[in-house]
């Protein structure tokens, strides 16, 4: 006998005009926030600056700063689907699915993809599966991320590879500000790490004793650590060395670690 629910009419769907969530002015304040938030906690490596298909200058964020946004949004990003295809010639596509949901339940699932012969320059002597599927990752995530906060924002991922990404030098003076790296700090001890923890890595007793020509990739590494772009226990496994001992490719391999296959912290 079937169900009394299933014997039951239909009903019947009123057709609805589907409607803003917010007003236009809460919308253009969210908008201005954002904005604001890029201008106040923007740091190098952040974005990069590309010329689009009608010659303009435009720049797109970066994995760094999707790390940020997923903090200060509270927003949390799972891969869903990742998948392999092989190609004729022996190289293949890595393809990832990956999905970024707010506090309030609303979510964006979006889709990235790397071709492995993009890679085997790039990682002479390293493992070129392992560095696909990572950067396949990197752009899902950003992607997801992008969609569901950006306002309509190309990352630094959707660039095509064969264009040279340059770096913007932020000209904002917030680095400079006492108010901006006690903040930093803050939020690097709210992790658990001591300064000292921080100094021993470095080298140094104080950043007094820090050389000039490392004082920018230590400003890095702390944004990295506070942001959680990087996990600061695992850099330390990867290296007995002091950062400055350090020459600029090593440091740089640091703050852009990509955890390996097992590890779901990407």
């Amino acid at each position: 006998m079937k169900d009394k629910d299933e014997l039951s009419p239909e009903k019947v769907q009123t057709p609805q005009i589907v409607r803003p969530l917010v007003t236009s002015e809460e919308a253009l304040k969210a908008f201005n926030e954002y904005q604001l938030l890029k201008k106040k906690l923007r740091g190098e490596g952040d974005f990069v600056e590309f010329t689009d298909s009608k010659g303009q200058k435009k720049e797109a964020p970066t994995k760094q700063w999707r790390t940020k946004l997923t903090r200060f949004f509270g927003i949390s990003v799972e891969i869903v689907k990742e998948e392999v295809e092989y190609l004729q010639d022996g190289s293949f596509v890595y393809k990832v699915t990956a999905r970024a949901k707010a506090p309030n339940g609303l979510y964006m699932e979006a889709d990235g993809s790397c071709w492995s012969k993009t890679k085997e320059k790039a990682g002479m002597g390293k493992d070129i599966y392992h560095l696909t599927r990572s950067h396949a990752i990197t752009r899902a995530k950003n992607r997801a991320v992008l969609e569901l906060v950006g306002f309509g924002e190309v990352s630094a991922e959707e660039i095509e590879e064969e264009e040279p990404a340059k770096e913007i030098k932020n000209e904002d003076t917030y680095r400079s500000k006492k108010e901006y790296w006690d903040k930093i700090w803050n939020m690097i001890r709210e992790q658990g790490i001591t300064n000292q923890e921080i100094m021993n890595f470095i080298g140094v007793k104080t950043l007094k004793d820090l050389p000039k020509d490392k004082l920018e990739k230590v400003k890095d590494l702390l944004e990295a650590i506070a942001f959680g772009a990087i996990d600061f226990k695992k850099i330390k496994e990867m290296t007995t060395n002091k950062l400055i001992d350090m020459d600029d490719a090593e440091i740089d391999l640091i703050l852009h670690y990509e955890p390996e296959e097992n590890d779901e912290s990407y």
